[in-house]
């Protein structure tokens, strides 16, 4: 043994003797080596995969499938269209027979969170159409059954909302519309989320409009004929941030900014000056449409009345001004946020009453499942519902389970959302239902702490027509 050998074990190969004995290995000698060597490394990889398959699916088998919802913060719809006109929202066309959903007649609200960028430059008007329900133009009417539009100074940015509706009477194309906001002098300032909320209704042969502003009527429109109702005559569709076609001038933009929490109902929800809602809504029975644009554009309503994006839109995180702290005077009369020049209708301050000191306990509220109905499907054809849940402890972490579906349809993704005071939790159920029938479909909707709320909604399946 040479001097470079002496540190190794007797009886043990050395570096030198084992690279003289691959030497003399042919390639069918060393191939074989290396593949048992291979197997030898594989094996336990092997048994443990097997063994953590195995256990897996044991415990499935025990446990059902459930959906937790992935956190998301409260979002806005974002048009980018300060560069281009391209970006709008569209619901799908007659064919979709939607429309005549948004074409409710009297009574009806439209509200909804906007926020509007100063314009880059220019010194005149651009007068944005923010939501338009669309018709065939006729020589009494502009093609629009009601619009809702922004009119903004390019040189300082105020922006002043109004809105127009088309009546049942067939008269003139001037005094067949309602208007309301084209006379008033407030206005919106940019880049600032703010509530826009419009009523109408009719009261004998009186057509009614109203408009608000964070909560604070701003503009009014009572107007004459008989029988006096919004028109519901041939709506083609609902389009958001989209100018009319054919507009041009200062009509001709799209919409450059945000939008959150857009609902139109088929009730009046505001009467007088209220404090604008910071929460996501729930829908109720008076929903016809309801968009949270948290990350998608689907409705939430239950009717399945969806947004189809034209163009490149985003989503932005969404944190809206929190409610003015009021001011006590003298008097005891407790001021209301108002709008510059727009006196607010106070309330009496309360009078305080001591109460014994007690120790607080903690009470775990229930979720509550605030959907009341799915829409109809049809064989053969795609269909996708949301199913909605909420609950008033906010740090709670909620889950939904959707069963007894019909067959081809399945539960989706759970998005949650949170308000300062309430967290909600939206579920998709899509598919392409194969059979039909009436399902009744069991939600069952969880919290963290134990609460349990179960409900069962019917959802009918038809076949083709």
């Amino acid at each position: 043994m040479n001097n470079s050998d002496t540190h190794f074990p007797k009886g043990r190969i050395v570096p030198n003797q084992f690279l003289l004995a691959w030497k003399k290995l042919n390639s069918s000698q060393k191939g074989t080596l290396i593949s048992v060597f291979l197997l030898a490394l594989m094996l336990p990889v092997a048994i443990f995969a097997s063994y953590y398959q195995t256990t897996t699916r044991s415990r499935a088998a025990l446990k059902p499938r459930t959906y937790m919802a992935t956190p998301v913060v409260n979002q806005g719809i974002k048009f980018p269209n300060e560069e281009a006109n391209n970006s709008y929202l569209v619901t799908p066309p007659d064919s979709e027979n939607e429309a005549p959903a948004f074409a409710t007649g009297n009574p009806f609200t439209i509200e909804a969170w906007v926020k509007i960028p100063k314009p880059v430059g220019g010194t005149y008007i651009r007068n944005y159409t923010l939501l338009m329900l669309t018709k065939p133009q006729a020589p009494t009417d502009h093609g629009y059954i009601y619009r809702l539009t922004l009119e903004t100074q390019e040189t300082t940015g105020a922006t002043r909302p109004m809105f127009t509706a088309l009546k049942n009477t067939y008269d003139n194309i001037n005094s067949n519309y309602i208007s309301v906001g084209a006379l008033n002098q407030v206005s919106i300032n940019p880049d600032t989320w703010t509530h826009l909320a419009v009523t109408s209704y009719s009261e004998n042969d009186l057509c009614n409009l109203k408009l608000f502003l964070n909560g604070a009527l701003i503009d009014s429109k009572q107007q004459y004929s008989p029988n006096c109702q919004i028109s519901i005559q041939q709506p083609q569709k609902l389009l958001l941030a989209k100018y009319p076609d054919g507009a041009g001038g200062i009509d001709g933009y799209y919409f450059p900014g945000a939008v959150d929490e857009l609902r139109v109902s088929n009730t009046v929800r505001y009467t007088q000056n209220f404090a604008p809602p910071l929460a996501p809504f729930v829908s109720d029975n008076n929903t016809v449409s309801l968009w949270h644009f948290d990350a998608d554009t689907l409705d939430s309503s239950g009717r399945s009345l969806h947004f189809t994006n034209v163009g490149t839109v985003g989503y932005i995180n969404v944190e809206y001004p929190p409610p003015a702290t009021p001011t006590v005077d003298p008097t005891g009369i407790v001021p209301s946020p108002s709008i510059t020049g727009i006196p607010v209708t106070p309330s009496i301050k309360p009078t305080s009453v001591p109460s014994p000191t007690s120790i607080p306990t903690i009470t775990n509220h229930p979720p509550v499942i605030t959907s009341t109905f799915l829409p109809k499907g049809q064989v053969g054809r795609p269909y996708n519902a949301i199913i909605s849940g909420m609950d008033q402890d906010i740090g709670d972490t909620l889950q939904m389970d959707i069963t007894n579906l019909p067959a081809g349809i399945t539960q989706g993704q759970c998005k949650a959302a949170k308000s300062r005071s309430v967290i909600y939790l939206r579920c998709l159920i899509k598919g392409i239902p194969t059979l039909a029938g009436v399902y009744p479909v069991n939600v069952k909707l969880t919290d963290n702490h134990g609460g349990v709320a179960t409900k069962i909604l019917s959802l009918t399946i038809i076949n083709p027509k």
